[in-house]
């Protein structure tokens, strides 16, 4: 793979450059390939509530693509509807001079407001012969559901594990050998285990625990989903609050919790009880200045109704 030299922080070093760089199913690879080669590529949308898994570097591949001409917009900077109504209105409506196919990527889409999606749903009907339109977003929920069915999507949380785990262990061993780390193969088994489905945080991991040249994976902690109900388990606030701290995501965890609610609890009104509670925390995440209090408060809160048998 491509990596950039210039770089010392090993998740960018190692950041896919191209479509044959990102980890994906091969099955999604071989058709972004075929529709950028024969100017066939749909508008996608690129999903995921956890951090790390490689929409925004497939996006990125895309725009670098040779045949692409790609304009970029983080969407979380530009909300509202004056830059579509202008520069993109302007960018999609001009062929390419070098007859390229034209690609606007909105990074970051699901913070956009509600009239600037609309607007969107416009464009990719009216520009639909001279561009296409590239979403990625942590919660596809936030979309309105008729730009949603404009779009060919993708979340990337629901690739199945068996196709993307043995991408994985080849770029784990391809850096571990560049950068001359030694390593076993247990080591690599609980980084990934620990980290998955996140590939930017199993190279975190394989940097911040193999500093000595050695890859020493002897401190690394379970899962965070399971370090958290051993927390919860001992019924000390000290654990809990750690756990809480080492979280690498709290705004994305509370989807965790609900995507496995029958781990935690085993009766009907508790596991009502405990989505009202995971909602309203999640709606408050949005406007609190500390993310890991206030899902510290939830889980109290979610200790009060009395936590499977273990209470």
């Amino acid at each position: 793979m491509i990596i950039d030299e210039k770089q010392s922080i090993w998740s960018e070093k190692y950041k896919p450059q191209t479509i044959e760089d990102v980890i994906l199913p091969e099955k999604l690879r071989t058709s972004i390939k075929t529709g950028l080669e024969n100017g066939t590529l749909p508008n996608l949308g690129l999903w995921s509530y956890l951090p790390g898994l490689g929409k925004s570097s497939l996006a990125n591949a895309i725009a670098n693509h040779q045949n692409v001409e790609a304009y970029w917009v983080n969407a979380s900077l530009n909300k509202g509807i004056d830059l579509i109504r202008n520069e993109i209105h302007s960018f999609a409506s001009r062929r390419s001079i070098s007859d390229k196919l034209k690609v606007v990527i909105m990074d970051e889409c699901d913070r956009l407001t509600p009239d600037a999606q609309a607007a969107y749903r416009g464009f990719i009907d009216e520009f639909s012969n001279n561009c296409r339109f590239v979403f990625t977003g942590n919660y596809k929920e936030n979309i309105i559901e008729p730009l949603l069915n404009r779009l060919e999507n993708y979340d990337f949380v629901d690739f199945d594990k068996t196709d993307m785990v043995p991408q994985i262990v080849n770029r784990i061993l391809f850096i571990l050998n560049n950068e001359n780390i030694k390593f076993d193969n247990s080591s690599i088994r609980k980084i990934i285990d620990k980290n998955y489905p996140s590939v930017r945080g199993m190279i975190v991991d394989l940097r911040k625990y193999s500093s000595t040249g050695e890859l020493n994976v002897s401190g690394i902690s379970n899962d965070e989903l399971s370090e958290i109900i051993n927390a919860l388990k001992s019924k000390s606030f000290e654990n809990l609050s750690k756990s809480v701290q080492n979280l690498t995501c709290p705004d994305a965890f509370f989807s965790v919790l609900y995507k496995n609610i029958d781990k935690l609890f085993s009766k009907p009104e508790q596991i009502s009880r405990a989505i009202v509670i995971l909602a309203k925390y999640q709606d408050m995440g949005t406007r609190v200045r500390d993310k890991y209090l206030n899902i510290l408060a939830c889980f109290c809160e979610l200790n009060a109704i009395c936590w499977v048998s273990w209470i």
